[in-house]
């Protein structure tokens, strides 16, 4: 009968108390931040036909990646208390290097040869989930998502001096308006305040469909450092 006593006393406080922190949740796990973070960036090519192939020919075959970054907002909303789904816009700089290139005015040119750096311009939109593993008192996570990058253009660079009528395969590439990415990553939670906390995050990023529909096709990646500070509502 005792038991039962403490059973009716107890029973109006746990619900108050349950309604409170079902009141409370929605607000206390959605958080707002800033992303930022260095990455290296390039990427890998396929042929499709003759023609591909010959393209990679007068490209060259040694090229190499180069410093990119990213920057701009973030979202995080904590589903569960191992489950968080994230989101954003983001400012991405991505690119490669290219080898040694040929430049000529047409094919009777000798031409001379120059290496290039590429640099694409997006804005990407991060879709992804962050596992806590160890639940949210280890705060380890690992993620997996996808990112529509929207193209916003390009711009090349080199350290030699400019050409009237350059010659360059990659020139006159007109990218697809919109790829999608695959992310994955791991991570870990750092908290400041109730109110703030930090994010580090070391992530791979590749295209998933070529960023071109042409017979060479061209994938971008990138391996690098998100930092992100978040501000908990």
């Amino acid at each position: 009968m005792k038991k039962y006593f403490w059973i009716i006393c107890l029973l109006p406080l746990w619900v108050c108390g349950q309604q409170k922190s079902i009141d409370a949740s929605p607000v206390e796990k959605l958080s707002v931040g800033l992303s930022i973070g260095p990455e290296y960036a390039s990427r890998f090519t396929r042929s499709t036909d003759v023609y591909g192939d010959r393209l990679l020919e007068i490209m060259g075959k040694d090229e190499t990646g180069k410093a990119a970054f990213h920057a701009g907002f973030s979202l995080d909303y904590e589903l569960l208390p191992w489950l968080s789904f994230e989101t954003g816009l983001l400012y991405v700089n991505k690119g490669y290097t290219t080898g040694e290139i040929t430049m000529r005015v047409d094919e009777s040119d000798p031409g001379t040869t120059v290496s290039w750096k590429q640099n694409i311009h997006c804005l990407s939109v991060p879709l992804k989930a962050k596992f806590y593993v160890l639940g949210r008192r280890y705060p380890f996570f690992i993620a997996a998502g996808l990112s529509p990058d929207f193209f916003l253009g390009r711009s090349m660079k080199t350290a030699e001096s400019a050409f009237d009528y350059p010659y360059y395969t990659d020139g006159g590439v007109r990218f697809n308006a919109v790829n999608l990415c695959g992310l994955v990553g791991v991570g870990t939670t750092y908290e400041v305040s109730r109110s703030l906390f930090l994010e580090a995050e070391v992530g791979f990023k590749s295209s998933m469909m070529p960023m071109n529909d042409e017979p060479l096709h061209r994938f971008l990646y990138s391996l690098g450092l998100d930092l992100r500070l978040y501000y908990r509502l």
